[in-house]
């Protein structure tokens, strides 16, 4: 069952009929995949996953996402954000590049994903011991680019 977001216009809500996947990002994990390939459209202030229409707020399955890498520190998980896009004031759904949704989207992985982000010191063509030995397993990348920036170094 799906109740309507108060946040989120009609327009916009998520139908259970409407998924791309069958399973959960969690028994995606635990089915062995390891690349995800996320969508996400910023909603007044508000990140959802998005395909199409509208789901949960992206929180919830990074914190999924981030306890498995956790729990299983020897897995390297490859995010890929294609874009990451808006919705204007008229429920248009646009592709935002490098405004204050994108640097609101950033902090948000940063804050959610927080210490298992692979750092950007690693070589742009990592092995995978390499990826390893930063104690770190989660890979970003979004638009096909790797996600941290030195700004974003932690």
């Amino acid at each position: 069952m799906f109740l309507q977001n108060p946040n989120v216009s009609s327009k916009l809500q998520m139908l259970p009929f409407f998924k791309s996947q069958s399973g959960s990002i969690e028994e995606q994990l635990e089915a062995g995949i390891r690349y995800l390939d996320l969508r996400v459209v910023a909603i007044k202030r508000h990140f959802y996953w998005h395909h199409g229409l509208i789901g949960e707020r992206v929180e919830c399955g990074l914190n999924h996402i981030y306890n498995f890498a956790q729990q299983n520190p020897q897995e390297i998980l490859i995010l890929g954000f294609s874009d990451i896009y808006e919705a204007t004031k008229d429920n248009v759904i646009r592709s935002c590049v490098l405004n204050e949704t994108w640097e609101s989207f950033a902090e948000m992985l940063i804050k959610q994903l927080h210490g298992n982000l692979v750092p950007s010191s690693v070589d742009t063509n990592p092995t995978i011991q390499s990826v390893l030995e930063t104690g770190r397993n989660i890979i970003v990348f979004v638009k096909g680019m790797p996600f941290l920036s030195p700004r974003h170094k932690r």
